[in-house]
């Protein structure tokens, strides 16, 4: 199954807060069964990287299914309603956007991404 990959930023007031908020979005988001990999954005530091990378199936492989994109959207949505904090999506700041909004930056970075991964 192809794959397409989001890269979402956390932003905080420091590290240390990114960091944390970087958790709780990844929580967050994997209680929805979103496919999510940790990355560095420094490699030097301890931390475990407040940036988040979104493995989406790609529209033709959703036909049946949830769209990966939606649930994406719904779920970053939900979590900014909740904290306040901004996040970047593939370079775009977002801070306390809807749904809809996220779901549009969302489909972009996809497009952008092109499929990248192949799932086995």
């Amino acid at each position: 199954m192809d794959s397409v990959a989001v890269r979402i930023e956390v932003l905080g007031e420091d590290l240390a807060d990114a960091d944390r908020r970087a958790n709780e979005l990844s929580d967050w988001l994997g209680s929805r069964d979103i496919t999510l990999q940790r990355e560095r954005k420094d490699q030097l530091t301890m931390n475990l990287g407040t940036v988040l990378i979104a493995l989406l199936s790609t529209p033709a492989v959703v036909a049946l299914a949830k769209d990966p994109a939606v649930e994406l959207a719904k779920g970053i949505a939900d979590w900014l309603r909740k904290r306040s904090g901004s996040i970047t999506v593939d370079g775009i700041t977002v801070e306390n956007a809807d749904q809809k909004t996220i779901e549009r930056i969302v489909r972009l970075a996809m497009k952008k991404s092109g499929p990248r991964v192949k799932d086995v």
